[in-house]
């Protein structure tokens, strides 16, 4: 039944905020890191504002083979009991396009 008394502190933390906009296109190698490797990453955050389908991916460049991909509007989230701490690398095959990065640590 649990025990009523026992509460669980969340855990806090920084959020260091990556958001901007797509740099070069995919038809001149299109890829942007746009978080840096960091081992003490606890929340990781990436959303698509804009028209355009973005991939993202971890430590190699993001193919559309390899990748996860983002529709507009599309995000994925990690958090919990495992985050990747490898760069996080960006494609798109339009440039000046918005998107949302975060990561706690």
């Amino acid at each position: 039944m649990g025990h009523p008394n026992v509460k669980v502190k969340p855990s806090t933390g920084t959020v260091i905020d990556h958001s901007s906009t797509t740099s070069t296109p995919v038809a001149q190698l299109g890829t942007q890191i746009i978080m840096p490797a960091n081992e003490s990453r606890t929340y990781l955050v990436v959303q698509n504002i804009d028209d355009t389908t973005m991939h993202i991916s971890f430590a190699s460049p993001a193919l559309v083979s390899n990748s996860i991909r983002l529709e507009a509007g599309g995000s994925v989230t990690f958090n919990n009991s495992w985050v990747p701490s490898q760069a996080v690398i960006l494609r798109c095959s339009s440039s000046g396009k918005f998107f949302v990065a975060k990561e706690g640590i």
